[in-house]
């Protein structure tokens, strides 16, 4: 499917999608409008207009207009796109799972955490290394112990992927990875002072 075709599909199933986007570039400070200290306008902001109409093409039967919907919710880092953004890991599309966990760390939203640690298990070594950077990016430390497995994983870039997000989660908590440098240190570096009692005789006190 060619740029344009996307476009125009996109443009007919999510038009709120352009609108919504053009409106935050010309007006990107327009937020929801109070009409008192407890009472939401009804005029939604242009941006959540936007977020709603992304929203909905995450649903869209071609995955390609899937895949550009996360990434563009992924931009505007609104946490109400989490949790739609984390049924995407069991998309049918690889490419869109690999997406959607991508998307769920640049939210930094600690919900997705338990999504991302269930598709640890995706059968394409892309969708397992994407989530598994999300879970370093996210600092999930429930997930040590899931990542310590995917350090096993048949795929290289896997494994290493998993290294470098248990070394970042690590880091994170304070926790210092090795063996110490000095794991018996003694301190008495000579137990025995004397080790010739024989000589004790000629240690007596000069007249």
């Amino acid at each position: 499917m060619s740029p344009v075709t996307v476009f125009f599909r996109t443009l007919t199933r999510s038009s709120a999608i352009f609108f919504g986007a053009a409106a935050i570039f010309l007006h990107p400070s327009l937020e929801w409008r109070g009409e008192s200290r407890t009472t939401v306008g009804a005029l939604q902001a242009p941006r959540e207009a936007a977020v709603d109409g992304l929203i909905s093409a995450l649903k869209d039967t071609d995955a390609t207009v899937r895949r550009e919907a996360v990434a563009a919710l992924a931009e505007l880092k609104n946490p109400r796109a989490a949790g739609p953004i984390a049924v995407l890991l069991t998309d049918s599309d690889a490419a869109v799972r690999a997406t959607a966990a991508n998307a769920l760390a640049e939210l930094d939203d600690a919900t997705a955490i338990d999504p991302l640690m269930a598709a640890l298990s995706d059968k394409s070594p892309s969708v397992r290394r994407a989530v598994v950077n999300a879970l370093g990016e996210l600092h999930a430390t429930k997930a040590l112990d899931a990542l310590t497995r995917a350090l096993k994983d048949e795929d290289v870039a896997v494994r290493r992927a998993a290294a470098s997000a248990i070394a970042e989660i690590g880091d994170d908590d304070g926790t210092v990875s090795g063996p110490h440098p000095h794991p018996h240190p003694h301190p008495h570096p000579h137990p025995h002072p004397n080790p010739h009692p024989m000589l004790s005789g000629f240690g007596g006190a000069r007249p």
